[in-house]
């Protein structure tokens, strides 16, 4: 009797994921009980929405990263900007392209809240659901220098952008194995697939090889953390970069 009632409590609470309690009838001589259930649905998608805001953050940090490097190039005419190559010295399209990535960014950025929103949206009633939300943007400084005018601050300032968009692309590796939903998963890849090929035209704009190596290496979140704190104004106050130890 005792098996039978274990094995039948333990098929009502698998069928129950997205429930935060179940109620099981007993015998008349006996008051019916309630179990609150540890929803692995909750988790899982917790779990994803951390994620995403990884991600979101990071969006945020390249649109900002874009547009203040568009601010310092914006006005100088045909001037070569560093080593860019023959085909690309028109001032211009220089300024264009970082205008597309921003813009680009800036739709990732959206893209990530608005499946934030669903999968909240999602979420039974309780602490869980009124602690999903998706992070706001930190503040960013990446020092450029004042007055940018030599091929030196060019290179400084493209190189930063190199380095950023290298990095989130280690993220997206990182990350994209750990999401269990597919939709999500799908979302990430073709971010990460787009942030590669901004990597891919800062290196070749800085004269640098746009393709590096047959492979690319995974990072983890405390890597890639670590490796961009240094251009978040107060990391010990941005969501999710509180008490690294780098």
């Amino acid at each position: 009797m005792k098996l039978a009632f274990a094995l039948c409590l333990a098929l009502l609470c698998g069928s129950a994921l997205a429930q935060s309690s179940i109620d099981i009838p007993l015998p008349n001589n006996i008051d019916n009980i309630t179990i609150p259930i540890s929803s692995s649905f909750t988790c899982s998608s917790s779990q994803t929405v951390k994620i995403l805001n990884y991600a979101l953050q990071l969006e945020y940090m390249q649109a900002e990263y874009w547009r203040q490097a568009r601010d310092v190039f914006q006005g100088l005419g045909n001037q070569t900007v560093g080593t860019v190559s023959a085909a690309c010295r028109n001032q211009s399209n220089v300024f264009n392209r970082m205008q597309d990535i921003e813009s680009q960014d800036n739709a990732h950025a959206s893209l990530l809240n608005a499946s934030i929103a669903r999968i909240c949206a999602d979420l039974p009633d309780g602490d869980d659901k009124n602690e999903c939300f998706a992070v706001k943007p930190c503040g960013f400084n990446f020092s450029f220098p004042q007055n940018a005018s030599t091929t030196d601050d060019y290179n400084s300032i493209l190189g930063k952008g190199v380095q950023l968009e290298d990095t989130v692309v280690y993220a997206y590796l990182g990350m994209i194995p750990q999401v269990l939903d597919q939709q999500v998963a799908q979302l990430l890849t073709r971010i990460a697939t787009v942030d590669a090929r901004h990597a891919a035209w800062a290196r070749q704009l800085t004269g640098q090889q746009p393709f590096p190596g047959p492979l690319d290496s995974p990072q983890s979140r405390n890597q890639v953390k670590c490796s961009l704190r240094q251009y978040i104004q107060k990391p010990d106050c941005c969501a999710g970069w509180q008490r690294l130890q780098c």
